[in-house]
This record gives C-alpha cells, structure tokens and sequence, in this order.
C-alpha cells in the first residue's frame, strides 16, 4: 500500500488540474470481474496480449482483497464532487452528490 500510495502522488498535478473527482461506482463489484474479462476477449479479437480467465480471476479478486471497496470507497465518496452508478453494462445508473 505505501509504494501504491506514493506512485499515487505522481498524479496529484493532474487531479488538481480536474478541479474536482468524480467516484465511478458498479452497481454490484461482481461486475469488475465481467468488465475484465470482457476487456481481455476485446484484446484477444483484435490479436493482442490477453490475459485468460483463470488469470483475471486471480487478479480481480487480488485487487479487490488488497484494495477492498468497502474500505476505501466512502473517503472517496466524501471528497468526490459526485458519484456516479453504473450498471453491470456500464449504462448509468443515476448520479448523486457525495454521502
């Protein structure tokens, strides 16, 4: 987490430049494993490096362990400018004002 955060740093200019940050939140984080795996079977048809399921798996649930949304989302929620839902198409849901 530390070496995460302080490469993290590297980008507060172009935050700053944003002016505010927007929260894009699934609906369900079960849909971050589908959009991978989507991804990745986009990478495959057009003949690039892909990652197959069994590696996606690993690294979605690698990441979410690490990361866990619970944890982190409601700081995020709080200093975002707005949180915006998406469903498990990408569509958006609704969006709200921070908690």
């Amino acid at each position: 987490m530390p070496r995460w955060n302080a490469a993290l740093a590297n980008y507060q200019p172009l935050w700053a430049a944003c002016g505010s940050i927007w929260v894009i939140e699934p609906q369900t984080w079960s849909s971050v494993r589908h959009w991978r795996l989507e991804a990745e079977a986009s990478q495959r048809r057009r003949g690039s490096a892909a990652m197959d399921r069994s590696d996606v798996e690993a690294m979605v649930r690698a990441s979410l362990a690490s990361l866990p949304p619970m944890l982190y989302q409601p700081k995020l929620r709080c200093q975002a400018m707005a949180v915006a839902e998406l469903d498990g198409l990408r569509r958006c849901l609704q969006v709200t004002p921070p908690l």
